[in-house]
């Protein structure tokens, strides 16, 4: 069982890269991106990085700040 767990994994982390490397490869054109007076030019793929990393910090923050870790604790004591 655990070696089918294996490959499934190693599988879907192949076909991950893939879909990224095909988005990489087609969203590499630059494009003027604007913020607060600056004006910057960046492959499009770099800000579409960007935008993800940030939404995945800001859940990750927003699971932490809605479940703290002292709360199941003192749930158990009551």
């Amino acid at each position: 069982m655990k070696r089918a767990s294996f490959w499934l994994k190693i599988s879907a982390y192949i076909i991950l890269c893939i879909i990224l490397l095909t988005l990489i490869l087609q969203n590499s054109q630059a494009v003027e991106f604007r913020f607060l007076g600056f004006s910057f030019d960046f492959p499009l793929v770099f800000l579409l990085l960007i935008s993800l990393l940030i939404g995945f910090f800001a859940g990750i923050l927003t699971i932490f700040t809605i479940y703290p870790k002292g709360k199941k604790e003192k749930e158990k004591n009551v």
